[in-house]
């Protein structure tokens, strides 16, 4: 077993000495240090992992239709769930009969790891070669030339539909990187790093399987950042907020009065009769309403202008903002 370049025990005696230092006060003025979390430095939040989840569980459902196309054939994927580990562990659980494929997401950051069960892979490369749907044979031995061109062409279908459906559109490279034949033998970045792994059931034509996702925390959390160009201050958010509200349609009411009547009496109202009608609520005697978006906002006074019936406002009603 390979071991780590700092133990668990040297990482608490440093952060045990870390927090008990505290910087003293210079003449220039405050000296300002952030303590580095050695043990927490790639975890990503309750949020963020569920915004993975949520990419995962869409990349599922929308490769059912677009392998489905790409094979011509039926195909089912499950998104089943999320679980966090450390790449060994990751790694010492896939199966071996599996092929794992590396798959580049940022720049100099660590990749993400694909591992489909040979299965249903083989069955996807006698649909690609134009066979049937039947069980293929497994070959108990490393792919040839021409099943790693269409091991890969399948990998860059995946990767095509993910970056179409994902909210990191146009951030992931879309790229394809080694394909290893044994779990055991994968170049991983860190075995000691925290990788997020999703899982999927999946079945192509009347073959089923498991595939698997492992996708680095420190590579999440750099994908997670919004882009440069993206990140607004407060107060210019607040400015983009102000003037599409401002943009907003709104209904305005002027309502000369109220009056409350029978069932009896509305059925016997007929033309040329006077209905008796009282202020709005809280407004001066001979003061009309002005609502907006159905809230007692102004009192007015009525008028015409230009030949049409108009208000004029006089005041802010009283209790209104």
């Amino acid at each position: 077993m390979e071991q780590p370049i700092v133990t668990q025990q040297e990482l608490d005696a440093l952060l045990t000495t870390l927090g008990s230092y505290r910087p003293r006060r210079r003449a220039t003025g405050r000296l300002s240090i952030t303590l580095y979390d050695f043990r927490d430095a790639f975890n990503l939040s309750a949020h963020q992992v569920n915004e993975v989840a949520r990419d995962c569980e869409r990349l599922g459902r929308v490769l059912n239709r677009t392998l489905g196309v790409y094979l011509n054939g039926p195909v089912t994927i499950e998104y089943q769930a999320l679980n966090r580990m450390k790449s060994e562990q990751y790694i010492g659980a896939l199966p071996d009969d599996g092929i794992v494929t590396v798959l580049p997401l940022v720049p100099y950051a660590p990749p993400a790891l694909l591992h489909v069960d040979t299965t249903v892979l083989y069955t996807a490369l006698e649909m690609m070669m134009g066979g049937s749907a039947r069980a293929p044979e497994i070959p108990r031995r490393e792919p040839t030339p021409l099943e790693i061109t269409l091991l890969q062409a399948l990998a860059k279908e995946v990767m095509a539909t993910w970056q179409s459906t994902t909210r990191f559109t146009g951030r992931l490279l879309g790229q394809v990187g080694d394909i290893y034949y044994r779990p055991a033998t994968v170049n991983v970045h860190n075995r000691h790093e925290w990788v997020l792994c999703a899982s999927y059931r999946v079945q192509i034509a009347s073959q089923e399987g498991f595939a698997t996702l492992a996708l680095p925390c420190a590579t999440m959390r750099e994908l997670l950042k919004p882009p440069a160009n993206q990140q607004l201050d407060a107060a210019a958010a607040r400015r983009r907020l102000k003037q599409s509200l401002l943009d907003c349609p709104v209904s305005v009411a002027a309502t000369l009065g109220h009056t409350r009547l029978s069932s009896q009496q509305l059925a016997a109202l007929a033309p040329g009769q006077v209905i008796k009608i009282s202020a709005p609520p809280r407004l001066p005697r001979r003061a009309i309403a002005v609502s907006v978006a159905g809230i007692v906002k102004f009192t007015a006074a009525s008028g015409v202008q230009d030949g049409h019936l108009a208000v004029q406002i006089i005041a802010p009603a009283p209790g209104s903002d």
